[in-house]
């Protein structure tokens, strides 16, 4: 994957064009791909499979950490917001 300086709001989203790049390049026929031979594995695209799947991780952790870390914040802000519930009186101190 390409590894260019991302800003700081970006990082947070999944980086498409990056992805639609990296598919591109390894999906694109070229003159100098390599043809497979029918009934051998393909190992350039099972490589290029297990390389996707990790960035597609990759990315959907990184995704969840961000919305996890905003609910979070979120619960927070609300607690401090909404008042506590007074708790009632003892009965020994309603007898006096």
């Amino acid at each position: 994957m390409r590894t260019n300086h991302v800003p700081c709001d970006v990082i947070d989203n999944i980086d498409y064009n990056s992805l639609k790049h990296y598919i591109k390049v390894h999906t694109t026929r070229d003159q100098a791909t390599a043809i497979v031979i029918p009934g051998h594995p393909d190992t350039a695209l099972a490589k290029f499979e297990d390389e996707l799947y990790l960035e597609l991780c990759r990315q959907h952790d990184r995704v969840d950490l961000f919305v996890s870390s905003k609910a979070d914040e979120l619960s927070r802000r609300l607690r401090t917001l909404t008042p506590t519930p007074k708790t009632p009186p003892r009965l020994s101190q309603l007898d006096n």
